[in-house]
């Protein structure tokens, strides 16, 4: 039995090496949250204070919303270090989740008016193919794969509006989003304390 791959413009990716691109990005997660907390601990409460008495836990999940749905530069991780700087990630979490999730349904909604610009009309459709060969040989898998990647969550969202793959598979990509935040926090917390 063959390894399951994806496939995209760069290569082909298998199971195994998303799964080390995904430890590698989270070991890095962890070595940020800690040389955070090691150097900036005092200075990023301060701005978690400020931040979120000023903005409160929705103002993190506007914050996502837009990371998530329109490539905005600050990541959903930037709001969980905030949370842990400031004390309150049980009250915060479960707004960057809300966020994220609306990011990920804007951002499905908004990807089809870029297929206006001719460049990436002319993208999808070369690519049309393997991405349909890679979604009928069993979405379910591929959607479970590409969650596991470092790709960002609005890129995985748009390119499954953009190739029109089952609204299922979306559904399967939000649903897979939440465990991936959840370990997030998680390492984040890990590297705080």
């Amino acid at each position: 039995m063959q390894a399951p791959t994806i496939e995209s413009e760069t290569g082909s990716y298998s199971a195994a090496q998303l799964a080390a691109r995904l430890m590698l990005s989270m070991g890095l997660l962890v070595l940020v949250s800690v040389s955070l907390s090691h150097w900036f601990k005092p200075e990023l409460e301060r701005l978690s204070h400020d931040f979120y008495n000023h903005f409160g836990a929705w103002g993190a999940a506007v914050g996502t919303w837009l990371a998530d749905g329109f490539g905005f530069p600050v990541p959903p991780q930037a709001y969980m270090m905030l949370a842990e700087a400031h004390g309150a990630v049980r009250r915060i979490f479960p707004a960057i989740v809300l966020g994220s999730l609306a990011g990920g349904v804007s951002g499905y909604l908004v990807a089809p008016v870029l297929t206006r610009i001719a460049w990436i009309s002319a993208l999808i459709e070369r690519t049309q193919p393997k991405v349909k060969q890679v979604y009928d040989r069993g979405w379910i898998l591929a959607s479970v794969l590409l969650s596991l990647s470092p790709i960002a969550f609005s890129w995985l969202c748009y390119s499954a509006a953009l190739y029109r793959v089952p609204r299922r598979a979306l559904g399967l990509l939000c649903l897979l989003r939440v465990p991936k935040l959840f370990a997030y926090q998680q390492l984040i917390s890990w590297g705080w304390s």
